[in-house]
């Protein structure tokens, strides 16, 4: 009779009975030489999966890489802090009242501290800047990998990326009082020798300023594009290989931890700078981050080559890996033609495939309901983490001092991406189990941010290292929950995955990023006031940021309420 639930096609069973005719007639010939044929070429067959699967996870592993070594960098923009401080940015904006009649800062040249509240508004600038950069430029970079590939989209990302940090190191090494020895003045002219007078330092001053800000910039916009690079890149490699689906929830998870990861980064370079300086104390030619900045750039140049090869070659290598498969010579394809006898004969195309329908328009997707409230959710949300990025160190410095604030920083700018690459491994298991349910990763991640919310505001030294601690793994949770979302096909189209992620983090970052900006200068203007200081400010700035966190259980109700309509109507039409 006819063969049910037949075994796959190219298997030993297939193949010996492809030959198992209507009438009951056998072929005992044709079958014996398929089962030969199938026993000497298992071995190939195996090694060629092998080859298959190796090669997956070392594209995901090169994608995840990359996007540690350039994707987020910016998010430890905080971590260079001491060590800008220490290098004068921005030391011109002090007036003479605020430097030298409040903080004395032309006393201490190796100060790491903020000089006066100007300077520490010119720092929550760049750090709002380069938030605002990163997001924003997520939509020019979407339209790229969607529009050109992911391939170029990398290739021009990394080298965006390669140039930002070489303009790091070069504003480094333009700053003409960087790093001179103790007594000498910070804001002077260099020393004798030194070259230039008043004038060409305070142009080289300014210069430095303008490259060391422009670099951080060019940082946060090519960010997105490796990511987006690597994130699209990987998927259509997962979609090629024949075990990728099993790899997407961890490729989610580990590509949110290396984003948050990158943070690492700029903590890897202040650490090598200082222990520059602390080796070469006497010597006047050390500066700082001229070489931590370049021998990241050569690294982020090698990563981006073998991504941008990797990349290259998706359809391809997925026809040379089934290539033993295809050279089986005419008895194998003669098998595959003897089952294809067997089966009825195949429907018109016009019955068998519905009606081509057009692709919906971008605007339509960015405003199904379920798309603007992830909007909302993640805006909220980074509204009040990028804030408690920008001001960690100078919100502990407040509460604990600035000698007891400085173990603190250090714990969190190492907590903070190495317990989101742990948080990894539990979010990969919770995005895999509850992935038809995005209402139930959506709850937990709002429960979490409520958590950490209510610990921010306790105004004690165990509460604030507890938020250290479970900041980098809620922040992970919640950036793997999205990127996991928008690559749903039950939500979303496909082929709109890049596009989407860009425009939403335009308005992500819009409000993630400009208003943690505004809330500095509120903290700058209450530390120059004698009715309220900067400890009160921090608080009362965070009860008004708790009722946005408030909102967040909205969007697991909305996608509560959607599943069970949609039920509902499944009942309806059975």
């Amino acid at each position: 009779g006819r063969i049910v639930n037949a075994p796959p096609r190219g298997s030993t069973r297939s193949m010996a009975k492809a030959d198992s005719r209507p009438d009951g007639l056998s072929h005992p010939s044709r079958t014996s030489s398929f089962d030969s044929i199938s026993s000497d070429t298992a071995p190939i067959i195996m090694r060629a999966r092998s080859v298959r699967l190796s090669r997956t996870h070392f594209d995901v592993a090169i994608a995840v890489f990359a996007i540690f070594c350039m994707a987020g960098v910016v998010f430890g923009v905080s971590s260079l802090y001491p060590i800008l401080y220490q290098q004068g940015l921005f030391h011109s904006s002090c007036s003479a009242v605020e430097s030298f009649g409040q903080h004395h800062c032309s006393e201490d040249a190796q100060r790491r501290t903020k000089c006066c509240p100007s300077q520490f508004v010119m720092f929550s600038l760049i750090s709002s800047s380069a938030f605002f950069a990163i997001d924003v430029s997520a939509a020019f970079w979407g339209e790229v990998a969607d529009a050109w590939g992911p391939r170029l989209c990398t290739a021009c990302a990394a080298s965006l990326s390669c140039i930002g940090f070489v303009g790091l190191a070069a504003g480094a090494y333009l700053k003409p009082y960087f790093f001179f020895p103790s007594g000498q003045l910070l804001g002077q002219q260099p020393p004798a020798g030194g070259g230039g007078g008043a004038s060409s330092a305070e142009s080289l001053d300014s210069m430095s300023d303008a490259i060391t800000f422009g670099a951080v910039m060019l940082l946060a916009a090519a960010g997105p594009g490796v990511f987006n690079g690597a994130l699209v890149g990987a998927h259509q490699l997962l979609d090629a290989a024949a075990d990728g689906a099993s790899l997407k929830s961890a490729l989610s998870s580990l590509t949110a931890a290396a984003f948050e990861g990158s943070a690492l980064v700029f903590v890897l370079l202040e650490a090598c700078a200082t222990r520059l300086y602390a080796t070469h104390r006497a010597a006047d030619e050390v500066h700082g981050l001229v070489v931590p900045s370049l021998a990241w750039a050569v690294l982020c140049a090698a990563v981006g080559t073998v991504l941008f090869r990797q990349l290259e070659p998706a359809k391809r290598r997925r026809d040379s890996s089934t290539l033993p498969l295809n050279s089986l010579a005419s008895t194998s394809l003669s098998s595959a033609s003897l089952e294809s006898q067997d089966q009825d004969p195949p429907a018109p195309a016009s019955a068998a495939m519905p009606p081509a329908h057009p692709p919906p328009r971008l605007l339509l997707v960015l405003l199904q309901p379920h798309n603007i409230g992830v909007m909302a959710f993640q805006s909220l949300y980074q509204l009040q983490s990028n804030f408690y990025l920008q001001t960690v160190q100078d919100s502990y410095e407040s509460l604990l001092g600035v000698e007891s604030a400085a173990a603190f920083v250090a714990t969190f700018h190492v907590a903070f991406p190495v317990s989101g690459f742990i948080a990894t491994f539990p979010v990969t298991a919770i995005l895999e189990r509850t992935d038809s349910r995005p209402h139930v990763y959506w709850g937990a991640i709002a429960a979490s941010i409520l958590l950490l919310h209510l610990l921010w505001l306790v105004p004690s030294a165990s509460a604030q290292l507890a938020v250290s601690l479970l900041f980098g793994p809620v922040r992970c949770f919640c950036w793997a929950a999205y990127f996991h979302f928008l690559a749903s096909d039950v939500f979303y189209p496909q082929g709109y995955l890049a596009r989407t992620l860009g425009y939403n983090n335009l308005v992500i970052g819009v409000i993630g990023a400009v208003g943690p900006y505004l809330l500095s200068q509120r903290v700058a203007a209450a530390s120059s006031s004698a009715l309220e200081g900067e400890t009160d400010a921090y608080l009362s700035l965070r009860l008004h940021l708790l009722v946005g966190t408030a909102l967040l259980p909205l969007l697991p109700l909305h996608l509560f309420l959607r599943g069970r309509r949609k039920d509902q109507e499944a009942r309806v039409r059975l």
